[in-house]
């Protein structure tokens, strides 16, 4: 929660760099540990709730669901 009550007052930053994030297709393949990048960059982004996010939530569904990762959506 601490990081995303700084996203909040960083939002022209963070929004960009979390958009990266979910339109690269190379980072739902990961299977360590680097793989909740691309689940807390949704949650982050949703609780932001910035229309520009929307492109990469769209990104996110279409390539969790492509790399079988059904529960990117929970929170």
């Amino acid at each position: 929660m601490n990081y995303v009550k700084e996203a909040k007052t960083r939002r022209v930053v963070v929004i960009p760099s979390l958009y990266d994030v979910l339109t690269r297709e190379s980072n739902y393949r990961f299977e360590d540990k680097r793989f909740w990048g691309v689940i807390h960059a949704v949650h982050i982004l949703g609780i932001l709730g910035d229309i520009r996010a929307f492109e990469a939530l769209i990104s996110a569904n279409k390539f969790s669901h492509k790399h079988g990762i059904d529960w990117i959506w929970d929170v």
